[in-house]
């Protein structure tokens, strides 16, 4: 996981007044930083997440997950309407079906839940099964079908042309 993602998250989660009360975790990622994992990245930033999530639960088929599910098939029925708030953090461009893995994020999301979505930009290829790079026009897309509000969306970086831009995020509300 990026610096300058937890950073956008930690900004957009204060502007906006984010309770991470009851929170899903798609793809496992910021377990990482949450329960004290070491990660070469971010191993020495200090609280790198808000001081922490009431619930917590991480779905993925790695990193031993809480709940073991394939994000490129459908969210179970069972964890439908249930998070107050459902994070995915450097994860979609590793799913070969991302439009199907927002739509799994948007399943989890209670009505008027909140989404908060993460991925790199410029960065090189890296682990198993790397397949995408989106813009943050590319996220938004794939909630446009779905009930979802996007309430903010942008670059990780400053947004200027010529600086490097490494990740992009998208941040929205499941309609009630």
């Amino acid at each position: 996981m990026r610096r300058k993602a937890i950073t956008q998250f930690r900004n957009v989660t204060k502007a906006y007044n984010v309770i991470l009360a009851n929170t899903a975790d798609m793809g496992g990622q910021a377990q990482v930083v949450y329960k004290g994992a070491k990660h070469p990245d971010i191993s020495n930033i200090k609280n790198p997440l808000p001081p922490l999530f009431k619930s917590y639960t991480t779905f993925n088929i790695d990193h031993k997950p809480d709940v073991h599910q394939d994000l490129t098939k459908p969210l179970e029925n069972k964890y439908h309407n249930r998070y107050d708030l459902v994070i995915s953090f450097d994860t979609i461009e590793h799913v070969k079906q991302p439009f199907l893995f927002c739509k799994s994020m948007e399943q989890a999301a209670k009505p008027n839940g909140l989404i908060y979505l993460s991925t790199v930009f410029a960065w090189p290829y890296h682990g198993r099964k790397d397949y995408f790079r989106f813009t943050a026009d590319g996220l938004q897309s794939c909630f446009e079908e779905l009930p979802v509000e996007c309430l903010a969306s942008g670059w990780d970086g400053d947004g200027s042309y010529l600086k490097k831009q490494t990740g992009v995020f998208f941040f929205g509300r499941k309609h009630e």
